[in-house]
C-alpha cells in the first residue's frame, strides 16, 4: 500500500501534467468544501432566525414587531412568518428552514 503510494508520488513529481492535474483536483475539491460550509453557515443561520421567530409569532407577535426585536429586514421576517404560519401551531422549524432556502424569492429577485 504504502508502496503503491509512494510510487504516485514519485509519477506526479515527475509528469508535469500530472502534477497539474492533481494540484486542478485538488484545488476543485478545496473548493467544493468551502461551498459546502457556507451554505451549512448560511442553513443554520436561517434555521436559528426561524426558531426564534417561531417563538414569537407562538406569543402572539406580528412580523413587523419581530423584525424590529430581531434587528432584521421585514420582509424577510415577513417571508419567514408567511412559511411558519402553515406549520402553527407546531412549527416545524426544518421543514421550515428547508422551504425557505429553496425559494427562489427568499433571496431577492435577480435580473436576467
Amino acid at each position: 500500500m504504502v508502496r503503491r503510494m509512494h510510487d504516485r508520488v514519485c509519477k506526479v513529481k515527475v509528469n508535469e501534467e500530472i502534477g497539474v492535474k492533481y494540484m486542478q483536483a485538488w484545488e476543485e475539491k478545496y473548493y467544493e468544501r468551502e461551498e459546502g460550509r457556507e451554505e451549512g453557515r448560511e442553513e443554520g443561520r436561517m434555521n436559528t432566525l426561524v426558531s426564534l421567530v417561531c417563538r414569537k409569532l407562538a406569543k402572539g407577535m406580528e412580523a413587523a414587531a419581530i423584525a424590529d426585536m430581531l434587528e432584521e429586514e421585514e420582509d424577510v421576517i415577513q417571508d419567514i412568518c408567511n412559511i411558519a404560519k402553515r406549520y402553527a401551531p407546531e412549527y416545524d422549524i426544518e421543514s421550515i428552514t428547508e422551504e425557505l432556502l429553496l425559494d427562489p424569492d427568499e433571496e431577492g429577485d435577480s435580473v436576467e
